[in-house]
């Protein structure tokens, strides 16, 4: 099931597909983003194609470029979290020499604040009752210990056990 609209997509027709103008757009631009992970070689490839079947209607693309269409993407907004840019570079020590290019870059970290993501998520109704909150351990019929989420692995069993460890002797 998809998420709730968000608070800036309009249920109508007219904003049903935003920031796409419509299902064709938005369906192109997952297919190459989201499915094929279409180089921009390959997008530009598929923008001409396109470019020349509606041409001949006189027709237009949404978009020219691979840049362009990776524009509209960036203007997805789903959920009440928004996009953050931080820039970041390496400031470790320089080997002597040439240093990688990677040491001397600065390099564009785009996020969301994960803890309004999850709290997004946990509203949503697919999540109901569907959410292991306390730490768990399975185990397979050899007996052998399976892990099949956060839950259920290592670190969240260690971090319930050492907090009940603590609440436990702190009474004491």
């Amino acid at each position: 099931m998809p998420p709730p609209p968000s608070e800036n997509q309009s249920a109508t027709a007219d904003g049903a597909w935003h920031p796409f103008n419509s299902r064709i757009e938005f369906d192109f631009a997952w297919y190459h983003f989201e499915e094929q992970e279409s180089s921009a070689r390959q997008l530009y490839t598929a923008l001409e194609l396109w470019a020349a079947s509606v041409l001949e209607h006189g027709g237009t693309t949404p978009w020219r470029t691979p840049k362009d269409l990776h524009d509209t993407i960036d203007e997805i907004q789903l959920g009440i979290s928004p996009w953050k840019s931080y820039s970041i570079r390496y400031q470790g020590p320089l080997p002597a020499g040439t240093p990688p290019k990677w040491m001397t870059q600065t390099y564009e970290l785009c996020v969301r604040d994960a803890r309004q993501v999850l709290h997004h998520q946990f509203q949503t109704p697919d999540f109901k009752d569907k959410i292991n909150l306390v730490p768990y351990q399975q185990f397979n019929k050899a007996g052998k210990r399976v892990f099949s989420n956060l839950m259920s692995g290592e670190w969240a069993w260690r971090q319930a056990v050492s907090y009940h460890y603590f609440a436990l002797s702190s009474n004491y």
